[in-house]
């Protein structure tokens, strides 16, 4: 697949909507408004409940100077264009094992996740019969100029769709918290996006909980400062970020992965989102026995 772009993936693979699912939009409503409601439907039948839209300069003029990692929009409406930013929580998951175990092609796949997302979202896209490009939050340089890669938690919080805590590097969801990824941004050239800009969320943990998360990334990265103490005179992980510090290497997330996971419990722990065992394992591992239906 072009980096970029979308997948050649037959429509038909996609299930219908029942007669009783299909509206009928008023004849002077944006275009937009029926891309939206035929993507979100295919989408949610796919295990991906969150697709919200907005328009591409959101996102563009949030990318501070200098990071270089904003989307290119080469026609018009130009900074008006339509994107769509698409994202999932646990109900991803018995969608992706139906499909892992019946499909010899995922199995045989070198990231069987990543691949059963670009077929879907691809899929949903080209159902449209309109020309999108398709960036991945999985993959470096994805078409985004200069940057390593592109930033979807920026994204979100541009979106309204979530709060995007620096601190800790998590993104907070008003209903799923933690508990949700974002894969990625659909971009439709020459499609303009009328809706109104929502109100920017707020940070809805307090200071004692936000001292908590940020032991617990500690904690994660390093298990010997395991205590409240350690946090003073030390860097945040935002501020490692801003100052060019890099992100916890695969490897090391794999090695401590337990750890991660407590990251995001420190906001709310027992959340009704809260990935089930099995998905929070490969999430953070990619351990194949993960995969099979007879374990879930």
């Amino acid at each position: 697949m072009a980096t970029g772009m979308v997948a050649t993936v037959s429509p038909r693979t996609l299930p219908t909507a029942p007669p009783a699912c299909i509206h009928t939009e008023p004849a002077t409503s944006p275009l937009w408004t029926l891309l939206l409601r035929q993507l979100k439907y295919q989408l949610h039948i796919l295990g991906f409940d969150i697709a919200e839209p907005l328009a591409i300069s959101w996102y563009n003029d949030s990318v501070p100077e200098g990071m270089g990692r904003s989307i290119p929009t080469p026609s018009a409406p130009g900074g008006r264009t339509l994107a769509l930013l698409v994202g999932n929580n646990k109900n991803l998951w018995p969608h992706f094992l139906k499909a892992y175990n019946s499909d010899p092609s995922l199995q045989h796949s070198e990231d069987p996740l990543d691949t059963y997302v670009e077929r879907c979202i691809s899929a949903a896209a080209n159902a449209t019969g309109r020309p999108a490009r398709i960036f991945w939050g999985h993959r470096e340089r994805d078409g985004v100029i200069g940057g390593p890669s592109l930033e979807l938690q920026r994204m979100a919080s541009a979106a309204g769709v979530a709060f995007w805590d620096q601190s800790s590097c998590l993104s907070l969801h008003p209903k799923y918290g933690p508990w949700f990824a974002l894969r990625a941004v659909v971009v439709f050239d020459g499609i303009e996006y009328t809706g109104s800009r929502p109100t920017p969320l707020q940070n809805p943990l307090n200071d004692s909980t936000k001292a908590y998360v940020r032991m617990a990334v500690r904690s994660a990265r390093n298990p010997s400062t395991d205590n409240l103490a350690d946090l003073s005179g030390k860097k945040d992980l935002g501020e490692r970020r801003s100052s060019g510090d890099e992100h916890p290497t695969r490897e090391l997330v794999r090695s401590r992965w337990q750890r991660w996971v407590a990251v995001r419990d420190a906001p709310y722990p027992g959340h009704i989102f809260r990935y089930p065992k099995l998905m929070l394992e490969y999430h953070y591992t990619g351990n194949r026995a993960c995969l099979h239906l007879n374990k879930c």
